[in-house]
């Protein structure tokens, strides 16, 4: 996509090119049940609209809107923009699933990693005074490991619940 934008809209400024890209992304996404010539029409219905009012977004697009070319290019840019979007809604189902994987995954991690080390002195400060709340006997918490300590907290929190 990066090497198509380039080759588009080389009579634009770089200021220009981005902000109307942006724009395009933006109102593409709004309008994406509807067909690209639609959304074209959309656009520069919308556009010649501000300008009849006085209040453009683009102050430079109008003297574009007579240009063929300009034109040509907005439509291309406009149709690959909604193929892009619909292939990517597309892919979402399939990425949310990696997504849940690699948290479950880093989850596991974290818990093999607290497994490994010992728990802190605010662990077992918690941990003590939420015993002397609950005035529940304390356990003896040698050997514990952090991940144990932190299931046991977890615990003694329902309960307050």
């Amino acid at each position: 996509m990066y090497v198509f934008k380039s080759k588009l809209f080389l009579n634009l400024t770089k200021v220009q090119k981005s902000s109307l890209l942006n724009y395009l992304k933006i109102y593409v996404k709004k309008n994406l049940d509807t067909n690209p010539d639609e959304i074209f029409y959309s656009f520069i219905d919308e556009q010649t609209y501000y300008n009849e009012i006085s209040n453009p977004k683009f102050t430079w697009i109008y003297d574009f809107l007579k240009n063929d070319n300009f034109l040509k290019e907005l439509k291309i840019y406009i149709y690959t923009l909604k193929k892009e979007l619909e292939y990517k809604n597309s892919q979402k189902h399939f990425f949310d699933k990696l997504k849940k994987k690699d948290k479950e995954f880093r989850k596991k991690l974290k818990e093999n990693k607290q497994k490994k080390e010992k728990p802190t002195l605010k662990q077992i400060y918690c941990y003590n005074k939420l015993c002397e709340k609950h005035k529940i006997d304390k356990e003896n918490l040698n050997g514990l490991s952090k991940f144990d300590l932190v299931n046991k907290i977890s615990q003694l929190k329902k309960l307050e619940v």
